[in-house]
């Protein structure tokens, strides 16, 4: 085989010909495949950290007798009338260069192979390697989006018992309990803030259909925009569709998707939700098949609009609202149910700053939480802020260590205004040096405890094992231990007991 200047490249042209468009585990098989084929090998794997990712075997041939040692660089080893040449795989996309694992060709040939042969590999497998990074990238991405899909974490998780067992929601307490038991959709009315999507997270948890899934409905009116996002698409359904994917329903195939703020699906995308609502099937976009593809899916429907009116405009689907509204629940407002406060406000803190201190309210802060001269149009959200805010201001007071009070002064209430208003605009002389350093500590305070949080909530996932907690965080290892270090976090309190 002719192995010059010319050759070689016209052999990696076709290399990115055959493999370019593969994804996932079906690049690495086409690319040991066309590299058999364009080098005449009668065997070719790709190995990544002892683990065989991909192999070729020509008819009859034996596999490859391989040894623990990773190739440095570009080697040869004779194998009766054959010779092994093992190319390290190496990745320089950052502007260094790292071993991402390596590749084996085995060429059925007595002589020695032409010098040509390694400068081919050599190129082939840092293409080779930047893709298999490019797809461990994508891979942690995907991790990181399942995990946001299907995982409920954080200081504002909170269980249907602590959602629904407290005066204020007595007409609705049937209404949930039901809607564990079953499978039939549900759908949650109220105000922005009322705890919708806290309410939908603890159904589906309590009756233990996963994956739960959450899908944020935006706005956009573009069908392909809306119908991948539900459904998928395959490769080339639209411009920039260079990879089949996933849609929410496919994700959730078994478990529950949360549709949030249901209101703003426009018609053609109503269609196709009610079509699923009624048959359970689906077509991705581009989807070509005969047969519909199929999924198991509870459908849990929240949205803060006024759905009577979008359906009396024609704005949403009367039919749609019937299929999704098999057990309607609508969330009070807090001012209609002021005696939840200090419930509400006692769950809270006992989780909003529970590594430092446990904080409970005075008598005097309940009752003033509880005044009708609050509006609270932001509901539980604006609450749960007012008290985050709380216990800044108390935690500035001095030391926080062990049981701490939130008095009346640390609400900073204003009586027959909304605990929240809208501040006015403030230029930068309106603000003094310390008062800007005041609250970028506070700030900075806020920030530790929900990251704290987080990597809790992925040590625990992972039974404290870093790398694993990394993946699911996005963040490289040496990242994650620093900030560990930084927040007091013991990677030995997440392992698993002996």
């Amino acid at each position: 085989m002719n192995w010059d200047r010319e050759s070689r490249w016209t052999r990696i042209r076709f290399f990115l010909d055959q493999v370019g468009a593969a994804a996932g585990s079906a690049f690495a098989s086409r690319a040991v495949r066309v590299l058999s084929e364009l080098t005449g090998a009668d065997a070719c794997w790709i190995r990544v950290d002892d683990v065989v990712l991909a192999q070729h075997l020509a008819p009859g041939a034996m596999p490859i007798a391989l040894s623990a040692s990773p190739a440095d660089g570009a080697s040869t080893l004779r194998q009766g009338d054959a010779w092994l040449v093992r190319q390290m795989l190496r990745d320089r996309s950052d502007g260094t260069e790292r071993r991402v694992g390596e590749l084996l060709v085995r060429l059925s040939t007595r002589e020695p192979p032409n010098p040509g042969v390694f400068e081919f590999l050599d190129t082939v497998g840092e293409l080779i390697a930047g893709r298999l990074k490019q797809q461990e990238r994508v891979e942690q991405i995907q991790e990181q989006l399942r995990e946001e899909r299907t995982t409920f974490v954080g200081a504002s998780h909170m269980g249907l018992g602590e959602l629904v067992d407290r005066p204020g929601m007595a007409s609705i307490r049937a209404d949930a309990d039901a809607a564990v038991v079953g499978d039939a959709p549900v759908l949650i009315l109220g105000e922005s803030g009322t705890g919708k999507t806290r309410l939908a997270n603890a159904i589906a948890e309590a009756s233990g259909r996963v994956p739960i899934v959450r899908a944020t409905l935006g706005a956009s009116d573009d069908l392909n925009t809306i119908t991948s996002e539900l459904f998928g698409h395959v490769r080339g359904a639209f411009s920039g569709a260079v990879a089949a994917r996933k849609g929410l329903v496919e994700y959730a195939d078994g478990g529950t998707l949360i549709l949030d703020e249901v209101l703003n699906l426009p018609p053609h995308a109503q269609q196709l939700l009610l079509d699923f609502t009624q048959f359970g099937t689906y077509r991705p976009l581009g989807y070509q098949a005969a047969e519909p593809k199929r999924a198991r899916v509870r459908l849990l429907a929240a949205t803060n609009g006024d759905i009577r009116r979008a359906i009396a405009d024609t704005r949403f689907r009367q039919d749609l609202y019937f299929r999704l509204a098999s057990i309607p629940i609508t969330l009070p407002p807090l001012r209609d149910c002021r005696a939840d406060i200090p419930t509400l406000a006692s769950a809270y803190l006992a989780r909003v700053d529970r590594h430092r201190a446990v904080w409970t309210l005075s008598d005097q802060a309940k009752a003033a939480l509880m005044s009708t001269e609050l509006e609270w149009e932001g509901n539980i959200r604006e609450l749960e802020g007012l008290l985050q805010r709380a216990v800044h201001r108390a935690r500035a007071e001095g030391d926080t260590a062990g049981t701490q009070m939130i008095q009346t002064r640390h609400l900073g209430l204003t009586m027959g205004t909304s605990p929240t208003p809208l501040p006015p605009a403030a230029t930068s002389k309106d603000i003094s040096l310390s008062d800007r350093w005041r609250q970028l500590e506070l700030d900075r305070d806020a920030l530790d405890t929900r990251e704290r949080d987080a990597i809790t909530a992925a040590m625990t996932k992972s039974a404290g094992v870093v790398n694993r907690a990394a993946r699911l965080l996005g963040v490289p290892r040496t990242s994650l231990l620093s900030r560990m270090k930084r927040l007091g976090i013991d990677k030995l309190e997440f392992a698993p007991e002996a």
